[in-house]
């Protein structure tokens, strides 16, 4: 009778792979519900915003918290650029409006505190995106 060698077979390679697939599958699933959230929260906050019904704070804050979330499950570094550079993006949106309104004729609707705040954003956003091209930069 043949000795059986020592060892796992293939058939108990190919489970364990196959577990541990369905395992990081589950976990990239569940990592997408709280990003998926969030990024519908800050659709909603956005168009509150540009309707006019929250302040600019709460907008850029919303922002702000996704960005952080997203770069929380970057695994490379393009990928934490591209979140950066979403934010970036949409903080320009809000800025581009704060403007559009300091130039409106009714100046009920403008508040520099606002633009400033939004301005203050934008930078903040400008120096994450140096500091995510270049990390020596930030010292």
């Amino acid at each position: 009778m043949p000795q059986r060698a020592r060892g796992f077979s293939i058939r108990t390679w190919f489970a364990v792979i196959v577990l541990v697939a369905l395992l990081l599958q589950a976990a990239i699933h569940a990592n997408e519900r709280p990003l998926r959230f969030e990024r519908e929260r800050f659709h909603r906050v956005r168009q509150y915003y540009f309707e006019g019904r929250v302040p600019v704070d709460r907008c850029l804050a919303r922002s702000k918290a996704l960005m952080e979330l997203e770069l929380r499950y970057c695994w490379t570094r393009a990928a934490r650029r591209a979140a950066i550079k979403a934010h970036l993006e949409r903080i320009n949106d809000v800025v581009r409006e704060e403007r559009r309104l300091a130039k409106a004729p009714c100046l009920h609707c403008f508040n520099a505190a606002d633009l400033w705040e939004a301005e203050n954003y934008e930078e903040d956003a400008k120096l994450a995106v140096v500091r995510e091209a270049d990390p020596e930069s930030s010292r």
